[in-house]
């Protein structure tokens, strides 16, 4: 009586009982279960229809936009550049996590990096001549290396002032192809970052493959860097690293002077996080930050 109660079961076979009422019953179960797995995937496909819909909503008109997040120079806190971050206005797909998911899957991936591109491109028109733009790369762009050279020629003009970033928690290495995409992106003057670094499972592996020009150093490492000298040796073997490869480190998350003087201490380049500005739709001065 307590699972009927409870929606545990749907039928009850009261004894005594035949051999025969056992089969029906094990019948009906299954058949029921059929029914519902049906329902379900009729709800999943009407769910995915929608999802399509909104997704395309957001590649119409203005929806995804640009916010800038200042990068600054760790000796003079001068704007080195900015970090383009993809923000939604959308309804439903209001975050660039549902957005990304949606594009994912739906293979939209290569229209949402396409609008993302046309953004930037109006932001490098405005941003100053001497400041730099950090945009972000889905890795599942790189297994088609054709349709991103293709994507990526609206920024060759700013191509020395472009830096496309690659998250380290992501597949890029699981494919064949990634290589002819990055190495195609290089040779038209694009640099290469590798984003979120330390906060994946194979950062040896990504810094070793991509051999980008900046290694951004994940929030996770910087929170409260100052009472933890574990963390602080690690940001000081990661600057040897860049120091020896010829790569400029940029440590994300800055939100304290604590955390901004210990990491200037030991030698990073350059700094991001609230401490200095929070996203915005248009950039911050190009004087010194705080």
């Amino acid at each position: 009586m307590h699972a009927i109660n409870r929606g545990e079961v749907s039928r009850v076979v009261e004894k005594p009982f035949s051999r025969q009422t056992i089969l029906d019953a094990i019948d009906d179960a299954v058949a029921a279960r059929a029914r519902l797995e049906e329902l379900c995937i009729g709800a999943r496909s009407d769910m995915l229809d929608v999802q399509r819909r909104h997704l395309q909503e957001c590649l119409t008109g203005e929806v995804l936009q640009l916010a800038l997040q200042p990068i600054v120079a760790t000796g003079d806190r001068r704007v080195y550049g900015y970090e383009a971050l993809m923000r939604s206005s959308h309804p439903v797909l209001d975050t660039p996590t549902r957005v990304i998911a949606a594009a994912e899957a739906h293979d939209m991936l290569g229209r949402v990096a396409d609008r993302v591109t046309q953004c930037a491109v109006g932001v490098l028109q405005t941003l100053p001549e001497d400041a730099t733009l950090f945009v972000n790369v889905h890795p599942g762009e790189l297994a088609d290396a054709a349709a991103v050279s293709q994507r990526y020629v609206q920024l060759r003009p700013w191509a020395r002032r472009v830096v496309l970033e690659i998250t380290e928690r992501s597949y890029v290495l699981e494919n064949d192809t990634w290589r002819g995409a990055v190495d195609s992106l290089v040779a038209c003057g694009f640099r290469i970052a590798v984003d979120d670094l330390g906060s994946g499972y194979n950062s040896l592996s990504v810094l070793a493959a991509l051999r980008p020009h900046f290694m951004k150093v994940d929030r996770s490492i910087v929170e409260q860097i100052e009472r933890d000298d574990r963390k602080q040796r690690l940001v000081e073997l990661l600057v040897l690293f860049a120091k020896a490869t010829g790569t400029q480190l940029v440590v994300e998350g800055i939100e304290t002077e604590q955390e901004a003087g210990v990491v200037t201490r030991m030698g990073a380049d350059l700094l991001q996080g609230f401490l200095y500005g929070r996203p915005t739709p248009s950039p911050s001065s190009t004087r010194s930050l705080p």
